[in-house]
This record gives C-alpha cells, structure tokens and sequence, in this order.
C-alpha cells in the first residue's frame, strides 16, 4: 500500500512499479505515410524538413527556423490561431500538399481534412476550393471537420489538380 503522501510503504512495492512494462503506443501507419510524404514534399521544396514522434506516438514534423518562411507563417496568422490569407487561391501543388495531409476518401466522395481548431478557416477554404472546381460542400464533425468533394467528376478534378500518385501512395489518401 502507499502511504498517504505518495510514496510506497515497503520496497516491494517499490519494485512492483518499477518492473511494471511499458507500453509503447501504436503509431498510425496513414499518418506516418503522411508525414514521410510531406516531408519528401517539403524537402522537394528546399526545406529540410525533420519527423519526429510526440509521447503519444503521433508524428510531427518541423524545420529550423529560416527567415525565408516567416511572411508565409505571418500570412496564415491571426493572433494565437490560423488565418486564410485573403489572396489565397488553391492550386494544383497547394491541393497536392493538402491531400498530402488531410487527404482521404470517403465512401464516392473525397474529403479534405480541417483544422477543428481554426473553425474561422472552414468558410474561407470552402469558398477557395469551389473557386478551383471542387464544388466541396461541409462535411465531417466538429472533431473531424472535412470538406467533401461529391460526384466522380470533382474527385477527378481533384485527381486531375494534384498531378502523378506518389510511388507509395497509402491507398486510402490518393483520389482517384
């Protein structure tokens, strides 16, 4: 038993908690696809970008700091959360970054992941992406908001903007 402040009454229970396993968690394999891709992408781009793996398993990917990207940060930037810039238009290379990393079918229709957490954006990039042929419509949850491309003709939109699958496309992201 523990004593009231905390600490184990004898050592064995001391050595119970000490020999106790630990679990590594299960990382999911679409997000580490998606984070090796992007950062194939962003390497393309002449970032060197890192992944590395946060407590819970989940990847997360990040640079060193260069000056060269702090106008396109500052742009997407409002306060403490995210912004659309007002003269973002959504292109082929942007939607291939976007599948990239949000990317997923969904039944007939093609989603497009948001950012629960920058519900401000949601209007904005719906309105961008239907001004690129997407036709998208709201779709998702609040915890998993997407936008939803419906209809073989859009998803082929889609395919047709984000140019060549990717040699090892996870199935589940690339339209088709």
């Amino acid at each position: 038993m523990a004593e009231e402040d905390g600490h184990p009454a004898d050592e064995a229970e001391a050595a119970v908690r000490v020999a106790a396993p630990t679990i590594t968690p299960l990382v999911d394999p679409v997000a580490d696809w998606r984070a090796h891709a992007l950062q194939c992408a962003l390497r393309a781009r002449g970032v060197d970008a890192e992944i590395t793996h946060g407590p819970g398993g989940s990847p997360a990917g990040g640079s060193a700091f260069r000056a060269d990207l702090v106008p396109l940060a500052t742009a997407w930037s409002r306060g403490p959360g995210k912004t659309v810039p007002p003269e973002f238009e959504l292109d082929g290379p942007r939607l291939r970054l976007w599948v990239l990393a949000a990317g997923h079918r969904d039944g007939r229709a093609y989603a497009l992941g948001l950012d629960p957490q920058a519900s401000d954006t949601h209007e904005v990039l719906l309105a961008t992406s239907r001004r690129a042929g997407l036709g998208a419509d709201p779709g998702g949850d609040g915890s998993a908001p997407t936008l939803r491309v419906v209809g073989a003709r859009r998803v082929r939109r889609v395919a047709e903007l984000v140019g060549a699958r990717p040699r090892s496309v996870h199935p589940e992201v690339w339209p088709t």
